[in-house]
């Protein structure tokens, strides 16, 4: 991809930086930051508001891994706005997700299961199996921070008989039941 930098130009050079942030992202997260930035920063120039909610997106990653809640926080909700205008479910689900990573990670409990709530409501309506199976474990696991252990156990039960059907054999072992 480097090699290619200098000869691209507008969305194409964009998503090359996106995908450049998302490499870096475990090796140097620097210059996956500055790659980030570049995306971001085109984007905005060209008028290509795809390429701008994926770098915020990916930034937004990078920073939670930092543990930088505030600015991952920040910057998923500038990509969720994007994203919305866009009328793109598929991101908004994932967003809803991180975000709610975000919320657990900060002891916001409620805000994390209406997070993975609303993550869940766009994962059925785009009838994507592993992400309603995602979503319910996120749900599962915020109602049991927030007391509701019955509850948390029904959602990680049908997580889990979602995840045995589409074999997803990682997720199995992620359904906590």
């Amino acid at each position: 991809i480097l090699k290619l930098l200098p000869v691209q130009k507008d969305s194409t050079l964009c998503m090359s930086y996106n995908e450049l942030t998302w490499l870096y992202r475990s090796v140097d997260r620097p210059t996956a930051i500055l790659y980030g930035e570049k995306a971001s920063k085109l984007a905005r120039e060209i008028k290509f508001p795809k390429g701008e909610a994926q770098a915020y997106n990916d930034l937004g990653i990078i920073y939670l891994d930092m543990q930088n809640m505030s600015t991952a926080k920040a910057l998923f909700r500038k990509s969720m706005t994007i994203r919305t205008q866009l009328k793109d479910d598929r991101g908004l689900a994932a967003l809803h997700l991180k975000l709610g990573i975000v919320y657990n990670r900060e002891g916001y409990f409620d805000s994390a299961l209406q997070a993975g709530l609303n993550a869940l409501a766009l994962y059925e309506k785009l009838k994507d199996e592993y992400g309603i199976a995602t979503a319910l474990n996120n749900v599962g696991s915020a109602n049991n921070h927030v007391g509701n252990v019955e509850g948390a156990l029904e959602y990680h039960k049908r997580a889990l008989a979602i995840r045995e059907k589409i074999n997803d054999v990682p997720g199995i072992g992620a359904s906590n039941v």
